[in-house]
């Protein structure tokens, strides 16, 4: 019989809670998503553009909360790269608000060439456990059965 080590035991012991909650969260979370998808892209919309409100990339885009789905693809025209990577290189320069809000926290730049020859630096976020948080509550908030439906 193949002895497993006491801290992989230990390890699926503790974790097994925690898997189990992050299952069913995922699990509401699509099972949800389909009965009110606009329903919550429109919260998670709303509350990036209010993370990212301030940012230079949000004043030269006309982007601010409450902004209809409609004036949002407006004002975002349909582009590649191109179109954010003055912003980015800013943000890899120091400046920060370049194209994060004040309290969207970058955490590091990935770098990845995708499908073309150019590296590319794509920005990963931090998010503390307070905006998990808040994102769980707006996708609970807008997938539960109660909810009022604008």
């Amino acid at each position: 019989m193949l002895q497993v080590p006491f801290s992989f035991r230990l390890r699926a012991f503790i974790g097994g809670p925690l898997r189990r909650k992050m299952r069913a969260a995922r699990e509401l979370f699509l099972n949800g998503a389909h009965k009110d998808c606009r329903g919550l892209q429109q919260a998670v919309l709303q509350d990036l553009l209010r993370l990212n409100s301030g940012s230079a990339f949000s004043r030269d885009f006309g982007l601010s909360p409450g902004m209809s789905l409609s004036d949002f693809r407006a004002s975002i025209p349909v582009s590649d790269y191109e179109l954010v990577r003055p912003y980015i290189d800013r943000v890899a320069a120091g400046e920060h608000r370049a194209l994060l809000g004040e309290q969207n926290r970058l955490m590091m730049f990935a770098v990845t060439s995708g499908t073309t020859p150019a590296m590319k630096a794509m920005e990963v976020m931090r998010m503390g456990r307070r905006r998990r948080r808040q994102a769980s509550s707006t996708a609970e908030r807008v997938l539960s059965p109660t909810a009022s439906r604008s």
